[in-house]
């Protein structure tokens, strides 16, 4: 749904900039011929520079924000199990990195947007200032002479048609940032089952008539709840043996 509104909201644009096109060419036929190159100079630096990199900073986000939930899933469902162990700095510090992830991820996408709407403003403002100077270029007569209602609608649409060209790249942007979650998701579908992907070695069946009694030994074992080797040890170095018919 996201996705159809973001492409109907890039039509209307396009719609919206031959409209106004089409105005200016009435009252200031000049102007038209620097439509073009800006147009081709928004394009080439969006492609070439922000289109790329905006969608990589979105998938880097994305990525970034599925352990952050998972952080804070664990901490809420977990918090008995977590105060029990005494692992509250542990889990603590663990949020705090995924969201310290997250937030360089945010904040080297809104730098690019910025970065953009810098260079779209100064290509920009090249037609306003022709069609800001059209009085003085008229008073000299290098123009040919207009209306001031005339002159006023042109210096009025010219700035509105950049916002248009800005609004039309943004607009295209935010689609192929919503196509990359439809992208994630695809990799999902198609990735193996964890059994399948780990393919690991299936262990020899155990001997006939085993167990013969039912005897438990463990020697030196550690058990650790998560992943990694800083995860803290709910058991270090146990070993105890329970006898046949013996309870524990």
């Amino acid at each position: 749904g996201c996705i159809a509104v973001m492409i109907g909201i890039v039509s209307g644009a396009i719609l919206y900039f031959v409209g106004h096109t089409f105005f200016l060419s009435l009252t200031n036929p000049i102007c038209l011929f620097l439509v073009p190159p800006i147009a081709l100079a928004f394009e080439r630096v969006a492609a070439r520079y922000y289109r790329q990199s905006i969608r990589e900073f979105q998938r880097l986000l994305l990525v970034s924000t599925s352990p952050l939930d998972q952080s804070a899933s664990e901490l809420v469902c977990g918090q008995v199990t977590i105060r029990a162990l005494r692992a509250q700095r542990h889990a603590l510090l663990g949020a705090l990195d995924s969201l310290d992830r997250l937030r360089r991820a945010s904040f080297l996408k809104s730098v690019t947007g910025l970065w953009l709407s810098l260079r779209l403003g100064l290509l920009g403002y090249t037609l306003t200032a022709f069609n800001t100077l059209y009085p003085v270029m008229q008073f000299y007569g290098w123009v040919r002479p207009q209306a001031a209602g005339l002159v006023g609608f042109t210096m009025a649409y010219s700035g509105q048609l950049i916002g248009i060209i800005k609004q039309l790249i943004g607009n295209f942007s935010d689609v192929e940032m919503q196509l990359i979650s439809i992208e994630r998701l695809k990799e999902y579908a198609q990735q193996p089952e964890d059994a399948a992907k780990l393919d690991l070695a299936k262990p020899p069946p155990p001997p006939a008539g085993w167990p013969s009694a039912g005897r438990l030994e463990l020697k030196a074992v550690c058990v650790a709840y998560g992943n990694g080797l800083s995860a803290p040890l709910a058991l270090r170095e146990v070993t105890f043996e329970v006898a046949a018919s013996e309870r524990v």
